[in-house]
């Protein structure tokens, strides 16, 4: 295989892998903060 084959490959790998990151990233940023579990679970009164 010839190097330059094997250099557009590798960067072509490297292009999905960063376009899959960035998808990843801002999939994490626009999610609802509410399912964090950061705030307190609301407490439930007894009967």
């Amino acid at each position: 295989m010839p190097v330059n084959a094997m250099i557009v490959s590798a960067i072509i790998v490297v292009m999905f892998v960063m376009f899959g990151t960035v998808l990843m990233w801002a999939d994490f940023q626009t999610r609802p903060h509410r399912l964090k579990g950061d705030s307190p679970k609301p407490r439930r009164r007894a009967f």
